[in-house]
């Protein structure tokens, strides 16, 4: 999901077998429209202002719209591999991750993306772009690769676990956290950084799979996971407070945005 404003937002999915939506809101999410419908389910969305944003998805499915979504264009990567995530640090510069360990990075607003050499061949689901230099990526099996040159080169960091990372974010170049989990041995991880990534801690073990995480600075982030589960870290990193909701067995956040 991805808000402009206090209004206009767009939101993303499908089921994992035939179908993606793109859902339009424009008053603050009391209605939602449908803009897009296609045959792969899409996994995210990133404004870089009112108009101009984008989604990736499946089989390798990346869309662009100049105009808030009146529109989609699709953009051929030369790949089938699913676009798992994608993040803009400016106007112009933009980083995608995918299954297979594959990364594109455009400097031109989306209009030409070019492939990197990751170093790793594991999936990659989600990436925290900090800045023009500082990139960082993490995927299945604990894998977390970063990059200090915008994506020139990226260095393997040693996660020490091998549960899957769906969630990054740094609030800065040295404090980052990393959550994930595995929804077949119901475990969920917390892992923290205040060097860059030289080391990362595990911070917290739950029984939820852990999706998605927002940092917003100052030791302040929040983390979303299965069953409902909302945490909060005030100190970046060590959990102090744990949210739940009533109806756990329908809900299934993937996403956190403030």
């Amino acid at each position: 999901m991805s808000f402009t404003d206090t209004l206009n937002g767009t939101a993303v999915g499908g089921n994992y077998i035939s179908s993606g939506y793109i859902l339009r809101t424009t008053d603050g999410g009391i209605s939602w429209y449908n803009q897009y419908s296609g045959s792969v389910h899409l996994n995210r969305v990133f404004f870089i202002d009112s108009s101009i944003g984008f989604v990736v998805g499946s089989s390798g499915q990346l869309l662009k719209t100049t105009n808030a979504g009146q529109n989609w264009q699709n953009i051929n990567l030369g790949t089938g591999a699913a676009l798992r995530d994608i993040c803009f640090i400016n106007f112009n510069d933009g980083i995608i991750v995918c299954n297979g360990g594959l990364i594109f990075k455009t400097t031109d607003t989306g209009n030409t993306w070019l492939p990197l050499n990751s170093g790793t061949s594991n999936s990659l689901h989600a990436v925290s772009y900090y800045d023009e230099n500082f990139i960082t990526a993490v995927g299945f099996n604990g894998i977390i690769v970063r990059s200090t040159n915008g994506g020139l080169s990226w260095n393997l960091q040693q996660s020490g676990t091998n549960l899957d990372l769906l969630g990054i974010s740094f609030s800065n170049a040295e404090n980052g956290i990393a959550v994930g989990g595995d929804n077949y041995s119901f475990k969920g991880i917390v892992l923290n950084t205040s060097n860059g990534g030289i080391n990362w801690n595990t911070q917290l073990l739950t029984s939820n799979t852990l999706t998605d995480v927002n940092y917003i600075g100052d030791g302040i982030a929040y983390i979303c996971g299965n069953n409902g589960a909302i945490l909060k870290t005030t100190n970046g990193g060590i959990i102090t407070e744990v949210q739940e909701v009533s109806d756990k067995n329908t809900l299934k956040p993937e996403n956190y945005f403030l």
